[in-house]
């Protein structure tokens, strides 16, 4: 059996420290950038979190603050994003860094709807109309800095998908 105690410890330590003075500086940088996708998981549980919540609030303060009915695409990215908060939120308190593998199969599959509703709002102003739920699906109903409410589901999303993906290959040995 090994030896763990403090002089092995030691032992260990010192050989590393040699072994990166002995490094190159482009070497060095590949190191930090090794150490920096193990580090800690938090800050990124964190940031998943903020982005879910602001985008869910975001959400009820448009249909309920300022009335606007969301059509089936927006139900669709709702679905999706609503359970983020909560299932990131908790991830975030236990510090569970496996969470990625249920977070990713709902935040690519919101991107993908995303994604196609803003198509669709960009072909409807060439004359092409949605023909889910009625055809609100390709109105443009409200701008924020110039970007569309699913051009703003559609940015959460992808911010979410990328943070996830960080842990997932922070979380693999």
């Amino acid at each position: 059996m090994p030896r763990t105690g403090p002089r092995m410890k030691s032992r260990w330590f010192r050989y590393r420290l040699e072994v990166i003075r002995n490094m190159t500086t482009e070497q060095k940088d590949q190191l930090h950038a090794i150490e920096w996708l193990k580090a800690g998981s938090r800050p990124l549980l964190v940031a998943g979190t903020l982005v879910a919540a602001v985008a869910t609030a975001g959400s009820l303060y448009l249909s309920l603050g300022l009335g606007f009915i969301p059509c089936t695409l927006c139900w669709y990215q709702r679905i999706l994003m609503y359970p983020l908060v909560i299932v990131i939120g908790m991830a975030t308190i236990e510090n569970r860094r496996r969470v990625y593998r249920t977070v990713l199969p709902l935040s690519v599959l919101g991107s993908g709807i995303a994604a196609y509703h803003s198509l669709l709002q960009i072909s409807a102003s060439a004359g092409s109309q949605c023909t889910l739920g009625g055809g609100g699906c390709s109105s443009v109903l409200f701008r924020v800095f110039g970007l569309t409410i699913p051009n703003l589901s559609l940015i959460a999303f992808v911010i979410i998908t990328v943070v996830m993906s960080v842990l997932a290959v922070r979380s693999t040995p």
